[in-house]
């Protein structure tokens, strides 16, 4: 039986693990990550852990950084023209970004076309630098491991979503990180749209449960990741003013990851001439706070799905929704 790659993602807070085989997820692993610690150091704790879950090989497939990804919708000459489209796109792509053209590796794909469509192509591009890139492989390799590649956050996310967005209509991703988090809008099985939203992760309700409300660190874990903020308890728990006053601070975080949604969805409809978005898709370690895709569904007035793998994957429980990039790192093989 082959195994494939280790998909790994060394995010800002949290540290992903994910491996397939003939249609299983096999392997996985989630782990806090050390604030003082480097990509090397965590990737070699990582290692030690992946090591006692029972991964196998060396191969991985990793994310790009968050701080080092580089997203972006161009407007480019049409392919039928005599520009060269690919080396445009990669100069707009470093001019977009302040980065020497020559320092960047880069990819692009054709947008599908849309109502307001001007003369000429729209291409979504991702790319890396190449001293972001060439860090995170040697970090990997000191941990032991070969990097067969290394991929786009969005790709990944929207590989492993793939099951769940629509093939003929428009999908949302919404990404519940730590530090930040980041919405994905995806047409006809195509990523069309991408939006970082530096500072709407989870860590702004945590800082705002420690400092106003003055609780310790664990208290807040335990409130977020295991009282969370599901509608009722339906016993004395719903009593609690503790409780009542973290739920507040989750539902304003949350209100303002709907608000950045909202507007994501209705540049989309109007743009690929759409009635409404299909699906709602979570992911992200956010994604596994208790009741959050019913708290985010009452907001939107919609349904909101979590992640879950269309692969077979015994035991991942809660915490499934965090292991979504992994996942889609893990299947690079079978884009």
């Amino acid at each position: 039986m082959r195994w494939g790659p280790i998909g790994i993602e060394l995010g800002s807070g949290t540290l992903s693990a994910c491996q397939v085989s003939r249609g299983h997820v096999r392997a996985w692993a989630t782990v806090q990550r050390r604030g003082d610690r480097s990509d090397a150091q965590e990737a070699e704790r990582l290692a030690g852990v992946l090591r006692r879950r029972g991964f196998i090989g060396r191969e991985v497939v990793a994310a790009v950084p968050e701080h080092a990804a580089m997203n972006a919708l161009l407007d480019v000459p049409s392919r039928s023209s005599s520009a060269p489209v690919e080396q445009i796109a990669r100069g707009e792509m470093a001019r977009l970004h302040r980065v020497d053209p020559g320092a960047i590796e880069c990819a692009f794909w054709d947008l599908p076309a849309h109502a307001r469509q001007r003369e000429g192509l729209e291409l979504f591009g991702v790319g890396c630098a190449h001293e972001a890139g060439e860090a995170l492989v040697e970090s990997l390799w000191s941990a032991g491991y070969e990097v067969a590649a290394i991929d786009a956050r969005v790709c990944a996310l929207a590989r492993a979503c793939a099951h769940m967005t629509p093939a003929g209509g428009l999908g949302v991703i919404v990404d519940l990180g730590d530090t930040s988090s980041t919405l994905i809008v995806v047409c006809d099985g195509t990523i069309v749209y991408e939006r970082g939203l530096e500072g709407l992760g989870l860590d702004r309700a945590r800082r705002t449960l420690g400092g106003d409300l003055g609780l310790e660190s664990e208290i807040v874990e335990h409130v977020v990741m295991r009282e969370g903020m599901v509608e009722s308890f339906g016993d004395e728990r719903d009593e609690w003013a503790l409780l009542g006053a973290a739920r507040d601070v989750l539902g304003d975080w949350l209100q303002d990851v709907a608000r950045e949604c909202t507007s994501a969805v209705a540049y989309a409809l109007e743009r690929y001439s759409q009635e409404h978005a299909d699906t709602v898709v979570l992911t992200g370690s956010g994604a596994c706070v208790p009741g959050i895709e019913g708290a985010l569904g009452r907001i939107l007035g919609r349904e909101v799905l979590l992640w879950e793998p269309h692969l077979n994957a015994d035991g991942l429980g809660t915490q499934g929704p965090a292991l979504a990039c992994a996942c889609g790192l893990a299947l690079w093989g079978d884009a």
